[in-house]
């Protein structure tokens, strides 16, 4: 279990632009050290997406002491340049135990940090006479079409707008959810659930499984042995998109085989599965603007 806990956070916070100044904004979080010994935590932002590290600090010392059981604030502050797209910039604190950084850290929920418009300069008294002419121009016209068609009704309707594509805090959370789906499948011995869950190209059993027929067949080669079905104990899953996985932890990786293999990029999904007995494994998924796939899996 973590040293330390952060147990809520705000999902989003809005950063107005204000002239050609830098666009700010806050949020605050608590952070617990549920261990009753005094214990050093440090505290940084991990970011992901179009987020830069470089916009965002912590107030106060970003390594701290913590009493027995004790609860801190942190508050992270994000100063985008005048330059920056509007959008949205996903982030989350992060805390890590001193005395055992690579084993011990938790993180909190993800935040989205919401950029606003650039505002617009003073406009030339020319473009306001242009525009008090073509609504002259336009008020004058439609009165003379409804005077002329007043007797017809016409019923228009919107097209709805498309759908929004997968921000990386959906992408991550469905990878997440098939990951578990494939996990439950397995444990029930389900071919057809596992077959689904996995289209090719697929990376299994250290290659790449071109067509349905030879997924179906290594599944059943090597998972549905004599082995009776059972249930799968999961300790912990961490989802990361590749470039963040890159950055934090590329032991994981081993290199760019594997993500070569399946051809996958930074804006790609991976899964990290810690299971009861302490093995793990990893699971890749590829990213589309509306879904992920799995794409393969490493133990």
């Amino acid at each position: 279990m973590p040293t330390f806990e952060i147990p809520d956070g705000p999902t989003s916070i809005e950063a107005p632009r204000s002239g050609s100044a830098p666009a700010e904004a806050m949020a605050t979080y608590s952070v617990t050290n549920t261990n009753p010994s005094t214990m050093d935590g440090r505290l940084g932002v991990r970011v992901s997406g179009a987020s830069k590290d470089e916009w965002f600090t912590i107030d106060g010392n970003r390594e701290r002491s913590f009493d027995g059981n004790e609860t801190q604030t942190a508050t992270v502050r994000v100063r985008f340049p005048p330059d920056t797209p509007a959008g949205e910039y996903p982030f989350r604190l992060r805390a890590i135990a001193v005395n055992d950084p690579d084993n011990d850290h938790a993180e909190g929920p993800m935040t989205v940090a919401k950029l606003g418009p650039g505002g617009g300069g003073k406009k030339s008294l020319l473009w306001l006479w242009i525009l008090l002419g073509l609504l002259a121009v336009a008020v004058t016209g439609g009165a003379a079409y409804y005077l002329s068609n007043r007797h017809v009704e016409v019923a228009t309707k919107a097209a709805p707008p498309p759908p929004a594509a997968l921000d990386d805090a959906q992408a991550l959370r469905l990878a997440e959810k098939k990951t578990a789906a494939w996990f439950s499948a397995l444990s029930k011995k389900d071919l057809n659930a596992l077959v689904s869950l996995s289209p090719p190209p697929f990376y299994f059993d250290q290659g790449v499984l071109i067509d349905e027929s030879q997924i179906r067949s290594k599944y059943g080669e090597i998972l549905f042995n004599d082995r009776p079905a059972q249930e799968i104990k999961i300790d912990k899953m961490m989802s990361y998109t590749i470039g963040n996985l890159r950055r934090d932890k590329p032991e994981y990786l081993q290199g760019d085989r594997i993500l070569n293999a399946m051809k996958l990029g930074d804006q790609d999904i991976a899964v990290i599965v810690m299971f009861a007995g302490g093995e793990g494994a990893i699971y890749f998924f590829r990213r589309s603007p509306k879904d992920v796939d799995m794409a393969g899996f490493w133990d």
